[in-house]
């Protein structure tokens, strides 16, 4: 859980907390620390792309909570009571109320997917739903604006992640060419076919731009910013791959390019590839 974070926190609030009255008069109010962890409630996945409003008395508006080790802390006073709402791609809305009657109030809150789960069988892609983040190794990416295009947990123009916390964005860039890439390579076992599967999304199209995905640099879908209105939300997409289930390794590559006349993005996420025996 979190309790290392509120292990930290309690010896520097416990100074602060000192004499509350002096010369007859009260003090200031008490400082609380309420820490929030968010879970997907059919994972257990701990989530941190999501958002989260605190309301309440004194409360100033639109309080930012400071992330650290998976949670969101904030910084209140005691006997105060709070509302927090939080909410999340893909998730259903979780309102809360509470007294915040300690020093440090650890507060777990589920969310429930509304987004169908993507189950994929028998895949052979590594870290295909990006979850395990840019440590792992199995996509190998590139990009010339940012340094890398599988990101977490940051503002975006549309859905994030399919679900959970990390996904791939290509574009989002009008300074300059923009141009980024995942692959990876990997053996298809032999079978009579092969389909790629994946979740695509474009949540902004100002500006020229295009998405290529490819087996062994051949091109096998592709997609511009005019196509937004069949991928304004999460779609999926499926793609044959005649003669790829032959016993041989091949590389499965995802590349975008977007311009310098207004912001187009492409988000892609929950990609799966399978062979059919």
């Amino acid at each position: 859980m979190y309790r290392a974070v509120g292990a930290r926190l309690i010896p520097f609030l416990a100074l602060s907390l000192g004499a509350t009255v002096l010369h007859g008069c009260p003090g200031p109010s008490l400082p609380a620390t309420m820490v929030v962890q968010v879970l997907d409630n059919s994972t257990g996945l701990n989530l941190t792309n999501v958002q989260i409003s605190v309301s309440g008395v004194g409360v100033p508006d639109g309080l930012p909570g400071e992330l650290a080790d998976g949670a969101f802390l904030y910084q209140l006073s005691q006997n105060t009571n709070v509302t927090i709402e939080v909410s999340a791609n893909g998730y259903d809305t979780e309102t809360r109320t509470i007294l915040l009657d300690q020093i440090v109030i650890e507060l777990t809150i589920t969310l429930t997917p509304v987004v169908p789960e993507f189950t994929c069988e028998e895949n052979l892609l590594a870290n295909r739903d990006f979850e395990s983040g840019i440590a792992d190794d199995a996509w190998e990416q590139m990009s010339t604006s940012f340094s890398n295009p599988i990101v977490c947990c940051r503002p975006s123009p549309g859905s994030g992640a399919y679900r959970g916390n990390w996904w791939v964005w290509f574009g989002g860039f009008n300074e300059g060419m923009e141009e980024s890439a995942i692959s990876q390579t990997v053996t298809i076992p032999t079978g009579t076919g092969a389909t790629l599967r994946f979740y695509l999304e474009i949540p902004e199209s100002a500006g020229e731009g295009s998405m290529v995905v490819s087996l062994d640099d051949a091109p096998i879908f592709t997609v511009t910013q005019g196509d937004r209105a069949g991928y304004s939300v999460y779609t999926l997409v499926e793609v044959d791959l005649p003669g790829a289930a032959d016993g041989a390794s091949h590389s499965i590559s995802f590349a975008a390019s977007t311009g310098t006349e207004g912001l187009t993005s492409f988000f892609v996420d929950e990609v799966c590839l399978t062979v059919s025996p």
